[in-house]
């Protein structure tokens, strides 16, 4: 069972910097939003944006970035070329080029949401009370900002009418290792959608496959395969982006 006296502790102890963009804050500000870099071209301009309210912490955008840019916060060395921003499933980073979002890579995942089976005005707002992300809302029905939606399923679940379906932009297995497994509990307490129970096991259909599970575990007791759905945009620069995503294990 969990060892909830450790939880301070642990939270102290994780080998993750929680904390790569919180200096940043302090350059502009848009709203909650944080304006990391701007550059701009002969034809268009380009916007990488950083929201760390969004952000779960995966790691992949410090993985695939090869001048490091991204760990110190976009730095000069930065040429805005969205790499970054197409490896972020949980819409914390994103380009904009001449003020429109661009994406090479569109994961596949949507809300699919049945507004005549929702018993907004009769139901006690379950799914709005499963979110973990505040991405769901009801007044008479229920409504969604996709934006904040890590695609975790907690509010398809919780909705006793079958209005609400999600499709996840990741698909794969997470297992924990109860042989290697001491109970820290790290795994626990970093779960952003709390797919890990107390008695460590995974519930696959909560997991949002970041991996911080996986990174915090020092005795390598869990394991992850993922695959992402995605579709690809026909650019010039599409083989770089799958060859990015080949290198972080998505494809």
């Amino acid at each position: 069972m969990l060892k909830l006296t450790k939880k301070a502790k642990i939270e102290d102890s994780l080998k993750l910097n929680l904390n790569v963009f919180e200096e940043k804050r302090s350059i502009k500000k848009i709203g909650k939003k944080v304006l990391i870099h701007k550059k701009r071209d002969t034809k268009l301009s380009r916007i990488v944006s950083f929201d760390p309210d969004l952000c779960v912490r995966c790691g992949r955008c410090e993985e695939i970035c090869d001048l490091i840019s991204i760990k110190y916060g976009f730095d000069e060395k930065c040429y805005v070329c969205g790499l970054c921003a197409d490896v972020c499933l949980y819409n914390a980073i994103k380009l904009y080029e001449g003020g429109k979002r661009v994406r090479c890579v569109k994961p596949i995942a949507k809300i699919v949401f049945e507004e005549d089976f929702c018993k907004g005005d009769e139901c006690n707002g379950e799914c709005v009370r499963a979110c973990p992300r505040n991405a769901v809302s009801k007044s008479f029905k229920a409504s969604f900002i996709e934006e904040l939606c890590f695609y975790c399923k907690r509010c398809e679940k919780a909705c006793e009418h079958d209005a609400i379906e999600i499709v996840k932009p990741l698909s794969g297995i997470v297992e924990i290792d109860k042989n290697l497994c001491d109970e820290c509990a790290k795994c626990y307490y970093v779960c952003p959608s709390k797919a890990i129970t107390p008695n460590f096991e995974v519930v696959i259909e909560y997991c949002i496959f970041c991996g911080l599970c996986v990174k915090v575990c020092d005795r390598n007791a869990v394991k992850m395969n993922v695959k992402l759905n995605f579709e690809v945009e026909e650019v010039p620069w599409k083989n770089s982006r799958i060859e990015a995503l080949k290198r972080l294990g998505l494809i």
